[in-house]
């Protein structure tokens, strides 16, 4: 086949700085040979002592930089953006204007594509 099964996968969440007490989640991705197109949904129920940068795992790691965008559905409706560095599964997520987007009770779906290394 060209194309791949839809797959799910459970992002790793974290922050740049201090810890999220209570984070979750959830992915689902498409293969077509080493492009991978992905969304997902973050979701930051208790922030605890976590700052910064909204992290998050992809479900590969992608071969080039690349960026992503996403809005935060639950709190806020902010638009949000997704930077990835090359060789590095680790999806770091912002507000539109670098600002960090953690709080309590915000969710974040962000979609997109990338090439893998």
């Amino acid at each position: 086949y060209l194309f791949s099964q839809i797959q799910s996968w459970t992002p790793t969440v974290s922050s740049s700085t201090g810890t999220l007490t209570t984070a979750s989640a959830t992915g689902s991705y498409l293969k077509v040979g080493k492009l991978v197109i992905f969304t997902s949904t973050v979701t930051v129920t208790t922030a605890g002592t976590g700052a910064g940068t909204l992290r998050a795992t992809l479900p590969s790691t992608p071969g080039y930089i690349a960026t992503f965008s996403g809005r935060e559905h639950v709190a806020t409706g902010w638009m949000c953006q997704g930077n990835v560095t090359a060789g590095s599964d680790l999806l770091s997520i912002t507000k539109w204007d670098n600002a960090t987007i953690i709080a309590d009770g915000r969710a974040v779906r962000l979609s997109g594509f990338y090439l893998e290394s």
